[in-house]
C-alpha cells in the first residue's frame, strides 16, 4: 500500500510538473508575440513616416516648379515689351510720357524704357500686359514674397495714377537680374551689384533673369548647400527650384 501510495504521489508530482513546464512556456511565447508586434509596428510606422515624408517633399517641389513656371512666363512677356508705349494719348499722339513716375528714388524725370536696373530690383516702362495702356512696372522682393507695383499712364489726364502694389509668389528664394547690351556684352562693364548708370541703361537690349523657387516644407534632417549667383550661400533642408531665361526686349 505504502508503494502504491508512493507511487502515486509520484504521478501526481510528474503531472504537476509538465502543467508548470506548459504554462511557463506559454507566458514565453506571449512575450515573444508581443515583441514581435511591436517590432513590426515600429517599422511599419517607420515606413509610413517615410512615405509621408516623401510625398511632402514632391509636393511642394511640384508646388514650388508650378509657380516659378507661371512667374518666368509672366516676367519673360513683360520684359519683351519693355518700351512700347500704349496708343496715342488725347491729342493723337503718344509724347506726353516724357516724364517717369515723379516722387520715386529712382525718378530723374526723364522718360527712359529701364528706369532702374539692379541685380536684384527692376523698373521698366512699356505697354507690358498688353492692355493698351503704358505703365511702369517695379519688379522686387520683400522676404520671400515677390511683388510688383504698377502705374498706369492716363491719357485723360495726362499723368500717373496711383501706384498698384501686386504679390507675385510666396517662397521666391532669389530674382536675380543680369543685363546685356546689343552685342551681349554684360552691363555694367566692370560687375558688380549696380545700380546701372542712366548711361548703362540706356545700352540695355537683353535681360536675364534667375529665378530660384523654395519649397516650403524644410527637411532639417537632410540640410545641404546651395550657393546661389549673386554670391549669396546657404545650408538648410528646403528644396529649391531654379529656372532661367535670357529675354530680348523687341523695343530696345
Amino acid at each position: 500500500m505504502e508503494a502504491k501510495a508512493r507511487l502515486g504521489r509520484k504521478r501526481r508530482a510528474t503531472k504537476d510538473s509538465a502543467s508548470s513546464r506548459e504554462r511557463g512556456f506559454s507566458i514565453l511565447e506571449l512575450i515573444v508575440g508581443m515583441t514581435l508586434t511591436l517590432i513590426l509596428m515600429t517599422v511599419t510606422a517607420s515606413m509610413f513616416q517615410g512615405v509621408v515624408r516623401s510625398a511632402s517633399v514632391e509636393g511642394t517641389k511640384d508646388e514650388a516648379k508650378a509657380d516659378g513656371r507661371l512667374i518666368m512666363r509672366r516676367l519673360e512677356r513683360e520684359m519683351r515689351l519693355i518700351g512700347l508705349l500704349g496708343p496715342p494719348d488725347m491729342d493723337g499722339t503718344a509724347d506726353d510720357i516724357t516724364r517717369d513716375v515723379p516722387g520715386m528714388a529712382w525718378s530723374d524725370s526723364i522718360r527712359d524704357d529701364v528706369e532702374y536696373a539692379k541685380m536684384d530690383e527692376l523698373v521698366l516702362m512699356g505697354d507690358c500686359n498688353n492692355d493698351s495702356i503704358t505703365e511702369t512696372v517695379r519688379i522686387w522682393r520683400s522676404g520671400l514674397d515677390l511683388y510688383e507695383t504698377v502705374w498706369e499712364w492716363s491719357r485723360d489726364s495726362v499723368r500717373w495714377e496711383a501706384p498698384m502694389n501686386r504679390i507675385l509668389s510666396h517662397n521666391v528664394e532669389r530674382l536675380i537680374f543680369f543685363y546685356y547690351d546689343q552685342n551681349g556684352n554684360p552691363l555694367p562693364v566692370a560687375g558688380g551689384p549696380g545700380p546701372l548708370t542712366a548711361g548703362e541703361r540706356w545700352l540695355v537690349a537683353q535681360i536675364e533673369l534667375v529665378l530660384i523657387m523654395r519649397s516650403s516644407f524644410e527637411d532639417k534632417q537632410h540640410p545641404y548647400y546651395s550657393s546661389f549667383p549673386d554670391g549669396t550661400n546657404t545650408c538648410d533642408g528646403y528644396l529649391r527650384f531654379w529656372l532661367s531665361s535670357r529675354v530680348r526686349g523687341r523695343n530696345l
